[in-house]
């Protein structure tokens, strides 16, 4: 509840998972993101390529610095393991210098393709629930171990649940469940995303718009990315 020391003690400083170069804070610790690109944008490429430099402390895309490296979870619906594999591979090809010893210790891939994965459903009654997944992926996250420091969930189309992309209350309530998962966590939860066919293709300009499906999914997270290809 709020007190004296609401207006004349100065609020904790803001977690950042990474900053500009010029040291200004672009996505929060603790709270839910969302990248949009077009399939075959290397978005999951992107988000490797993150995983790594959380982990190591190093630059993503060298833009972004990370002020503090942590452990990261991979959780990655349309992967097996050796796919895995290779992108990290190839990711970290493109990283100079790559610390492989801090990325061993502290990135986690769990790779679900094929797997039924959805976090939320509706039942009979058409009500909204967490699944017996979501409810495993919580616990798993409590399993010992260095605190986490990002999740990232690709694509949202394969946890999401089959109303999310179509219903803005599927929509909230899937947000609501990646929401917990950042809150009990403490970590950056960055959610990977399609586009939708109007900001697809060269000239494409980026907009809270961008995303496939329901409003409610960007209005409803903190931070929203839009990674564009480029045709010279």
């Amino acid at each position: 509840s709020l007190d004296a020391g609401t207006f004349t003690t100065k609020p904790p400083k803001r977690d950042w998972l990474i900053k500009t170069k010029a040291d200004e804070g672009v996505f929060p610790v603790g709270r839910v993101g969302l990248l949009n690109a077009e399939g075959g944008a290397g978005k999951t490429m992107a988000l490797v390529q993150l995983a790594l430099a959380v982990a190591t402390g190093s630059t993503w895309l060298d833009a972004f610095t990370v002020p503090q490296a942590g452990r990261v979870l991979m959780i990655l619906g349309e992967e097996d393991m050796s796919e895995v594999q290779r992108r990290l591979y190839n990711a970290g090809q493109a990283i100079p210098s790559l610390d492989t010893k801090a990325a061993l210790a502290r990135i986690v891939a769990l790779p679900l393709q094929g797997v039924p994965c959805a976090m939320v459903e509706s039942d009979d009654r058409h009500n909204i629930q967490e699944t017996a997944f979501l409810s495993w992926l919580k616990a798993k996250l409590k399993e010992e171990g260095e605190p986490w420091r990002l999740i990232i969930v690709d694509p949202l189309s394969r946890f999401a649940g089959l109303d999310a992309e179509k219903d803005n209350a599927a929509a909230t309530r899937f947000i609501q469940a990646v929401e917990s998962i950042a809150t009990d966590t403490g970590a950056a939860l960055l959610v990977a995303h399609h586009t939708n066919k109007n900001a697809r293709g060269a000239g494409a300009e980026a907009s809270t718009g961008a995303a496939r499906g329901s409003s409610a999914l960007t209005d409803g997270v903190r931070w929203a990315c839009f990674l564009g290809v480029e045709t010279l």
